[in-house]
């Protein structure tokens, strides 16, 4: 595809959401409109069916319209080039993939349960990436519903880290019922500052052009 043409489909995406700001506006505490969501989802897709939305209300009253690739590395370029592409508009602030929410956020379902400030980790390290791991150690880990713990985990990941970090500074986590024995631990609520970090001593550039 030329770029000419990619940047068209940036220039007809933000036509139509112009045009339509104010019908998709979010109201603040209330329930947004499926059919409005399903609207803006397919005007999304015709830019590429790899990117995904959220949409809320920022604590200044601004109405928040997030790009996201789900983590698809090599759609980020698209998901950058796209919002820096995107107009002015009264009311509304745009973000190229889902930043950081820090750790005062939790999961729980039926099985798993997460609060970030009271679980400890491992960071672990190989000779094939230099991606980082981590274990994280759980008081009641079922190791039947593994699987759950990893989707959880990657969850609370990005909602911390950001979609940026989680993707570009971890590629791989699990859950146990213990640490590693003689390998440093830390506390799971601090992963945005480590994957930060890490970046940083591999001289990789923040694209937020965060502090490290």
């Amino acid at each position: 595809m030329q770029n000419s043409e990619i940047s068209g489909q940036y220039a007809t995406f933000w036509t139509w959401f112009s045009e339509n700001a104010d019908e998709i506006t979010p109201i603040r505490d209330g329930p947004y409109p499926e059919r409005q969501l399903d609207l803006i989802l397919s005007s999304l897709h015709a830019v590429s069916d790899g990117l995904f939305f959220e949409i809320g209300t920022t604590k200044d009253g601004q109405a928040e319209f997030i790009v996201s690739a789900e983590c698809n590395r090599d759609l980020f370029p698209v998901v950058f080039k796209l919002v820096s592409s995107a107009p002015d508009i009264a009311g509304w602030k745009f973000t190229a993939l889902k930043p950081p929410m820090g750790p005062d956020y939790s999961y729980r379902d039926d099985v798993v349960e997460i609060d970030p400030h009271r679980l400890k980790m491992n960071l672990l390290y190989s000779e094939k990436t230099p991606l980082l791991g981590i274990r994280v150690a759980f008081d009641n880990y079922q190791p039947e519903h593994d699987e759950r713990y990893i989707t959880a985990l990657w969850r609370m990941v990005e909602t911390i880290a950001g979609e940026w970090l989680a993707t570009e500074a971890l590629g791989y986590v699990e859950a146990r019922s213990e640490l590693v024995e003689g390998v440093e631990v830390h506390e799971f609520a601090d992963l945005e500052g480590i994957a930060r970090a890490h970046l940083h001593n591999q001289g990789i550039r923040d694209p937020y052009g965060t502090p490290h």
